[in-house]
């Protein structure tokens, strides 16, 4: 029986993962967030309890503004919306109507036109069907009329 030599019967440390040690530190740092937002909040609180006493002095003395730019909204924004919203509503039929028509339309107009460029490629096989005509034959002084005349100045006086 041959004994190794240099090697080691124990195993090694084990260590812990890094996972491991920043588990306490992150930790403390939400228990710290968490304890700086409960300050600040019950901060905030106390700033606006005086406000509560007030604010129904405050709503009083601001109405006649509020009424002003609710009457304004009324008119402005919200009853020209509610109007375009009910002709919507009173169209959306026809709407429907037109654009299944239009779609209809554009899908059986490029259906037939891929349909007559396969039937005139199979025309084009043969090239008797897209013989281009000669032109008429006329006789010389025919001709000679359908030339161009030169055109003469005309100046103006």
């Amino acid at each position: 029986m041959a004994t190794v030599v240099g090697a080691s019967a124990t195993a090694p440390a084990s260590e812990s993962p890094p996972i491991a040690q920043l588990v306490p530190i992150l930790q403390a740092v939400i228990h710290a967030s968490y304890s700086l937002l409960r300050f600040a909040l019950r901060f905030l609180l106390a700033l606006l309890v005086p406000l509560y006493a007030i604010w129904p002095i405050i709503l009083t003395l601001i109405s006649p503004i509020t009424v002003v730019i609710d009457v304004i909204l009324d008119a402005t924004v919200f009853t020209p919306f509610l109007i375009i919203r009910r002709i919507a509503v009173a169209l959306y039929p026809l709407y429907v109507f037109c654009a299944v028509a239009c779609i209809t339309g554009a899908a059986i107009g490029l259906f037939g036109r891929y349909v007559v460029v396969a039937i005139l490629g199979t025309f084009a096989q043969t090239k008797s069907f897209f013989k281009t005509p000669k032109p008429p034959s006329l006789p010389s002084g025919h001709r000679a009329s359908l030339r161009k005349r030169k055109r003469k100045a005309v100046g103006f006086q």
